[in-house]
């Protein structure tokens, strides 16, 4: 959806809005041992993650649906994700590459190897399994392994997700292409439950380790999520074809309002749900962010809420390197005061990010669209 579309503004803006309550909850994640005064935040903030996944899902579905006559290649699809969020991935790995190696004062005779081994990570490549990748959220802990020999930490942890979901893109696209039926009969009912079951049985949810079958935690986590939102899009457009009437458009806007303060009220005093339980409260409310026939929907359509859409991205792939190095630069503030510098800190270099792309990487490397 570009900058102009006020066609699904409202889902844009949760997007927004949900990626600030993710890197909200990392910044407290990653510095909260030296806060213990400071209650837990943020309902398991990694958990908003699944409405990415099911939106991406449903994004894949559609675009397959919208493109079934014209052909489109595995590759060719591809190669459109990649040009599209590829530029976030590297901006994103390279600033925590140089970020974390300033934090940590690594011996400048040790960057070229550092970065040889991050060649995987800054292609976008970390959750093949070509190289054993390790996370280190503990900047000492960091200093040692690098010290000690070690050339392939996970600099930018976030973005191993958006690793996993041009992997299982890629599969999806290709299977969806070739046999829409057996996908959406078969193998997205059994990546549901097979996925979400793996992870139901994990005691504790690791990025950095393998699940079922040796697949990466992320691709399982990734594919869960996207199979749902693809299976969604057909539930979707199932209501589209159907006539609304007012006490159901009523009937959408009590639920949304529901859904909307449960989140906000969860973010501020913090819950722990498991993946199943917050699924309950993720699908309904994306359903009705798709549908798009809410009260508030006809209200909220703004450039400005599509702008914090895009701007989402952005945010997502740079906010790690600030939640390093914003306490590091003001270790004697308060909690509140760094977390304040680091959500401006954060959104005004997601801004840059977002104009660089828009304005140097899509006229150097993306086909212009013609003006029809």
């Amino acid at each position: 959806m570009g900058l102009n579309s006020t066609k699904r503004s409202n889902l844009e803006l949760w997007k927004f809005l949900f990626v600030i309550a993710y890197i909200a909850y990392n910044f407290y994640l990653l510095n909260h041992a030296n806060h213990p005064e400071i209650n837990s935040m943020l309902f398991s903030g990694g958990k908003v993650l699944e409405f990415f996944f099911i939106i991406a899902g449903f994004s894949l579905m559609s675009f397959c649906v919208k493109n079934s006559k014209n052909d489109v290649s595995t590759w060719e699809y591809l190669k459109g994700l990649i040009s599209r969020y590829y530029p976030a991935l590297l901006g994103g790995v390279f600033l925590s590459f140089v970020v974390r190696n300033f934090v940590i004062d690594t011996s400048l005779v040790r960057i070229p190897s550092l970065l040889v081994g991050a060649i995987f990570e800054l292609l976008g490549l970390s959750q093949l399994g070509i190289a054993s990748y390790s996370g280190f959220s503990s900047n000492s802990m960091l200093q040692e392994y690098i010290v000690n020999g070690g050339i392939t930490p996970i600099w930018n942890e976030p973005l191993c997700y958006l690793s996993a979901f041009f992997i299982v893109s890629l599969i999806f696209y290709y299977i969806i292409s070739k046999n829409r039926n057996l996908y959406e009969n078969i193998i997205a009912p059994l990546v549901i439950v097979i996925g979400y079951s793996a992870m139901g049985m994990m005691s504790e949810f690791s990025l950095y380790s393998t699940g079922i079958f040796g697949i990466p935690n992320a691709i399982i986590r990734v594919a869960a999520g996207m199979a749902l939102g693809s299976l969604i899009y057909r539930f979707i457009d199932y209501l589209k074809s159907k006539e609304i009437d007012r006490k159901e458009k009523i009937g959408l806007t009590v639920l949304y309002f529901v859904f909307a303060i449960y989140f906000i009220v969860t973010t501020i005093i913090g819950i722990e749900w498991n993946e199943f339980i917050n699924l309950v409260f993720i699908v309904p409310f994306a359903i009705i962010l798709l549908l798009n026939r809410d009260g508030v929907s006809s209200i909220l359509k703004s450039r400005f809420f599509s702008y914090l859409g895009s701007l989402a991205l952005y945010v997502f792939a740079c906010h790690i390197a600030f939640c390093y190095l914003i306490p590091f630069l003001f270790p004697d503030r308060t909690y509140q005061f760094q977390f304040l510098i680091f959500l401006i800190i954060t959104l005004i270099w997601g801004n840059i990010m977002l104009i660089f792309d828009k304005f140097v990487i899509t006229p150097l490397f993306r086909e212009r669209k013609s003006a029809s």
